[in-house]
C-alpha cells in the first residue's frame, strides 16, 4: 500500500485549519449578538453622561466697563445700608419720596394765611380733590398734600418770628430797590456827561473847522 505524501499534509493540513475556522467563526456570531442597537448605545450614553458630576466651564475673564464697575457697587452700597426686609414700611415711604422729589423746593410758595385757606376749603368742601386746589392754587398737587398732611400751629412765640421775619423780608426788599434806583441815576448820569461831552466835542471840532475855513479865504 503506497501512501503519497501530498495527500497526507494536505490532509492533515486540512484537517488542522477547520477546527480554527469554525472557532474564529463561533466567536464573530457570539460577539456579534452581544452588540446593542444604536438606540441603546445612544441611551446609555445619555444616562452615563447624566450621572456624571457637572463640570465648571471656564470662562474667560472679561473687562468690566466704569460704568458697570459703579453700578455694581452702588446696588452693595444700597443692599447693605437698606435691606428691605429689617426697614419698616413708614421709612420706605420717605425713601420713595425722597427718590422721586429729591429736594422739596417748589417754585411757587404759598403764604401761611393762604396755607389756612387750602385748610378750611378742604374742611367746608370734602369732595374737593388735591388736583383741584392745585389747580385753584396755581401749585403742585404733591405741595396741596403735604399742606393737608401737616398739623402744626404757631404758637405766640412762632408768630413773633413770623413777623420779625417778615419785616426782615420787606427791609431787605426795600434795601435792594434803593440801590437799584442809585445804580440807574449814576448810570443815567453818566450816560448824560458822555453825551454833553460829545457834543462839546462835536462843536468845538465845528468851530475849528470854521475858523480854519475863514483864514484860509481871508488869503486868497
Amino acid at each position: 500500500m503506497t501512501i503519497r505524501y501530498s495527500t497526507v499534509y494536505y490532509s492533515i493540513t486540512r484537517s488542522l485549519l477547520r477546527p480554527t475556522l469554525t472557532l474564529s467563526c463561533l466567536a464573530q456570531y457570539r460577539f456579534k449578538s452581544n452588540i446593542p442597537h444604536k438606540d441603546v448605545l445612544l441611551k446609555s450614553t445619555t444616562k452615563s453622561a447624566q450621572s456624571l458630576p457637572p463640570t465648571k466651564c471656564i470662562k474667560r475673564h472679561e473687562p468690566k466697563t466704569l460704568l458697570e464697575e459703579m453700578k455694581s457697587a452702588e446696588q452693595s452700597r444700597r443692599a447693605k445700608l437698606s435691606p428691605n426686609h429689617t426697614i419698616p414700611p413708614w421709612i420706605k415711604r420717605v425713601l420713595t419720596q425722597k427718590s422721586k422729589y429729591d429736594q422739596w423746593n417748589p417754585k411757587r410758595k404759598l403764604s401761611r394765611q393762604e396755607m389756612i385757606k387750602v385748610k378750611e376749603l378742604k374742611e367746608t368742601f370734602p369732595q374737593y380733590r388735591t388736583i383741584d386746589l392745585a389747580q385753584f392754587f396755581h401749585i403742585s398737587p404733591e405741595a396741596i398734600r403735604r399742606i393737608l398732611k401737616s398739623k402744626w400751629v404757631p404758637n405766640d412765640i412762632d408768630e413773633e418770628k413770623i413777623t420779625q421775619r417778615k419785616e426782615r423780608k420787606l427791609l431787605q426788599i426795600q434795601k435792594r430797590k434803593q440801590t437799584a434806583n442809585n445804580s440807574k441815576v449814576r448810570d443815567n448820569k453818566v450816560h448824560n456827561g458822555r453825551k454833553n461831552f460829545s457834543s462839546s466835542e462835536k462843536s468845538n471840532d465845528g468851530d475849528e473847522l470854521n475858523k480854519h475855513y475863514n483864514r484860509i479865504q481871508s488869503q486868497f
